[in-house]
């Protein structure tokens, strides 16, 4: 009986089949450069891109400035725009106002002490005419840890994770774990709590919550839509703060963080330097005393050059309960960012921060993201509890196509295809508002409505059409509906080709780039060699000939169940011993004859593997452990 993908994959704890995230001696960690990813969350999903230097942003960083002016901008997930799409977060928003090239530095996950060395090593040589630091008000906790938690996507366990960090000795800045250490140890989920930096809410109130009575309460104030309004209030009265060293310039916190800001103004080389305090959950929505406001303006030194704008007072001044939470839940949303970008303009403006800009633009307003093109998308979607899929059309041509059970390798999952759907959004970066329409294949016709309400986030199109287009609209439905339906019986025909014997027309699934697969085998410190293209072929060849096994990973993967060349193992038919591994593996030989299609990937092997051999058999299987689906990933691969 196959195993449930919970038993071994720790990739379904994952928001992404992609790697976001690799190993860097100098920061810690960086993104995986050059990745396209669509990242679900509670209220929907966001689309992050990544540029050739591994920050977010859909372009390359130059380091001659341009006709307009530029700014660089600096923190954490808030400031990277965690749950935002790139040209949603208050960087590209304030650009827009202000006609200003801005480039988004920002590190989720990343501490001040982070962000001070990505400015040394990325973006110190970088022309502009402002810096905007972002510190996030939690940050003042996360400086004061040398390691943080985090899940490994092999196993599934939690790691500490070492970080470079600062101690001070008197007033001077001492850096340690610099390159940062590669050893990671293995720690309880329960233990990782106190690596924590933003509370869900200070200790009195955790232990208050663990009463029965209080839960009791709380379950009742959530169903009648309080919880919100009477948390706010009872905060506010108590007298309530998260982070307590802002309530002392002596602590330990604060006197480093000042002293960080202190040492990366040192740094600018006469380039103005904004320092905005970003406020967390509870200071937005529930309104808490921005007492950290006072200390950050001691840091203030106008006259050479060092700013600080604490914008929390302003960013909740005259907005009503739901107002606010409509700026923050966990981070900012796309209208946060706007607000946000609203007020440092205003400010830039108000202080001449930057000579080149006389103006704010009135006439960006904030709107919901329109779809990318004029391209008419539509999703298929089917279900039957033995396998479901999913399958995107554009302008009634399929350009992406996945099972459900490639992204959860669980032979024959029939669920919901979730995450199938999601990746067709994501290989033609859109958002569920991108599409004309879904059509729905599935004997579960009872359960459809709310399997589309639940799962809203990765399908809930407004269907559309007008009179002049009723016919294409028909005649795309009608294909998307077909797709959807076959799509579970590998006979989609006109629309995917022969699936059957697979062929160029069925690699309709996920590709994973160089980069990615880079940062797998280095975050785990595999042992690797880069071959030239040139070089490949014979270079497998060699290893089959000395009676390695192979296993070819490689291009877009294939929809059908027998993929020939993108994800397979080979091995030398002569060898008994690498037979006898195989014969679980659904084995086969291959040879120029039976070799009916290969995307160029196989037939170059066995042309080598003749001339170095004279034998012209190889071993062939898809590459998957027994009863399990074709390998997705690099992960996958590796296992």
């Amino acid at each position: 009986m196959a195993k449930s993908g919970h038993e071994w994959s720790a990739l379904l704890d994952q928001r992404t089949h992609r790697m976001e995230m690799q190993y860097d001696p100098r920061i810690g960690h960086l993104h995986v450069p050059g990745v396209t990813a669509r990242l679900p969350t509670t209220h929907g999903a966001y689309l992050s891109t990544t540029n050739s230097t591994g920050f977010r942003s859909d372009w390359d960083f130059k380091r001659k400035r341009g006709d307009r002016p530029r700014i660089l901008v600096f923190g954490d997930s808030f400031t990277a725009g965690q749950d935002s799409d790139n040209h949603e977060r208050y960087s590209e928003q304030l650009g827009q106002l202000l006609d200003a090239e801005v480039y988004n530095y920002g590190l989720s996950g990343s501490a001040p002490d982070q962000q001070l060395l990505i400015y040394k090593e990325f973006a110190r040589d970088v022309e502009a005419d402002l810096i905007i630091w972002g510190i996030t008000v939690h940050n003042i906790e996360r400086i004061k840890m040398k390691y943080r938690p985090s899940g490994d996507r092999m196993t599934g366990k939690t790691l500490l994770m070492p970080k470079p960090y600062f101690s001070l000795d008197g007033d001077e800045l001492v850096l340690h774990h610099v390159p940062v250490p590669r050893v990671r140890s293995e720690i309880a989920l329960q233990d990782a709590r106190q690596y924590r930096d933003e509370k869900a809410s200070p200790t009195i109130i955790q232990r208050a919550a663990q009463s029965s009575v209080t839960r009791t309460a709380r379950n009742l104030l959530k169903r009648v839509g309080m919880t919100d309004r009477l948390r706010s209030i009872l905060y506010r009265t108590v007298g309530i703060q998260m982070y307590d060293d802002y309530l002392d310039p002596e602590s330990e916190g604060w006197k480093l963080l000042a002293a960080l800001v202190r040492r990366f103004h040192s740094l600018t080389s006469g380039i103005p330097l904004l320092i905005v305090p970003l406020p967390t959950f509870h200071y937005t929505v529930d309104r808490l005393k921005p007492v950290y406001d006072p200390l950050f303006e001691t840091l203030a030194d106008h006259a050479d050059g060092l700013h600080v704008y604490g914008l929390t007072t302003d960013l909740t001044k005259g907005k009503s309960l739901n107002e606010r939470k409509q700026i923050i839940d966990g981070h900012y949303s796309a209208y946060g960012n706007f607000e946000i970008a609203k007020l440092l303009a205003n400010r830039i403006s108000h202080l001449g921060l930057i000579s080149d800009i006389s103006a704010i633009n009135t006439e960006v307003k904030f709107a919901p993201r329109t779809s990318p093109s004029d391209a008419h998308y539509i999703l298929g979607i089917a279900y039957d509890g033995n396998d479901s899929a999913a399958v995107l059309l554009k302008d009634g041509k399929t350009i992406a196509a996945g099972r459900e059970e490639h992204f959860t390798q669980f032979l024959g999952d029939g669920r919901f295809p979730e995450l199938a759907a999601n990746y067709c959004l994501e290989q033609a970066s859109l958002q569920q508002h991108d599409l004309a329409a879904v059509a729905v294949e599935s004997k579960h016709n009872n359960e459809l409505r709310a399997k589309l309400s639940y799962h809203g986030n990765i399908i809930n199109p407004p269907p559309t059409s007008s009179a002049d287009d009723d016919e294409n609209r028909k005649s795309a439905l009608t294909a998307a509906l077909e797709a959807a339906a076959h799509a579970c019986t590998n006979n989609l025909n006109d629309h995917l080709g022969d699936l059957g014997t697979a062929s160029e027309s069925s690699c309709l699934g996920p590709e994973f780039s160089d980069n990615e697969i880079y940062a797998f085998l280095d975050m785990h410190e595999l042992p690797y060699e880069r071959i030239e293209p040139s070089a490949r072929a014979s270079r497998i060849a060699e290893l089959l000939a000395n009676g390695f096994t192979v296993g070819i990973f490689a291009g877009r993967l294939e929809f059908g169940p027998k993929p020939l060349g993108g994800r397979c193992i080979l091995a030398d038919a002569s060898n008994a011993e690498a037979a006898a591994k195989l014969d679980a593996h659904e084995v086969r030989e291959l040879t120029f004859e039976t070799l009916t299609y290969d995307s160029g990937r196989i037939r170059p092997v066995i042309s080598e593997f003749e001339s170095m051999t004279s034998r012209k058999v190889l071993l062939y299987a898809p590459l998957r452990l027994p009863g399990h689906p074709i390998a997705l990933t690099p992960f996958d691969a590796y296992r």
